[in-house]
């Protein structure tokens, strides 16, 4: 997944996850470190970073929330929150968020884990449950197979499937 692309999709978890909130994406080339803005239900605003890390494992350092301080000072803002593909958050990082606190700084620290804990419950655990002869699914797979016969390419008992 492209860095827009999942700045999209956390877009949409933030939005999925929370009741009476607005989140947008901002996430664009010189859009001053800001990816997402979530304004929860007491209409407190959270800038949020979203940051992909390729490398597995991996860590967040200091720096990046460094970068989000940064962006929060010259925005006017005090809460913000991070989230990372990484497996975890540096000792370092974590340290100076609990300083943070002290001058009035609320950063949240989001990592594969916590991220992956947010879109559980997004999941159907069990979706062929839901599966009946008008589901999306199905349909979607009638219309492949009826244009594969339409054009004689091949048909499932090729593959000794049926």
């Amino acid at each position: 997944m492209d860095p827009k692309e999942l700045e999209i999709f956390v877009k949409v978890i933030f939005s999925s996850f929370y009741n009476n909130c607005d989140v947008y994406h901002i996430g664009k080339p010189y859009d001053k470190g800001i990816d997402i803005l979530y304004i929860d239900s007491d209409k407190k605003e959270w800038l949020i970073q979203v940051k992909r890390r390729k490398k597995i494992p991996s860590s967040e350092g200091i720096s990046t929330i460094r970068n989000l301080l940064g962006t929060l000072v010259l925005e006017g803002k005090k809460c913000g929150i991070v989230v990372s593909t990484a497996d975890h958050f540096t000792h370092e990082a974590c340290k100076n968020v609990n300083r943070l606190r002290d001058l009035g700084y609320t950063i949240k620290l989001i990592d594969k884990h916590k991220l992956d804990l947010m879109l559980d419950p997004l999941i159907p655990k069990e979706p062929w449950l839901d599966f009946d002869e008008n589901s999306w699914i199905k349909t979607s797979i009638d219309m492949w197979l009826d244009d594969i016969d339409n054009k004689n390419q091949f048909t499932l008992d090729h593959f000794n499937l049926i």
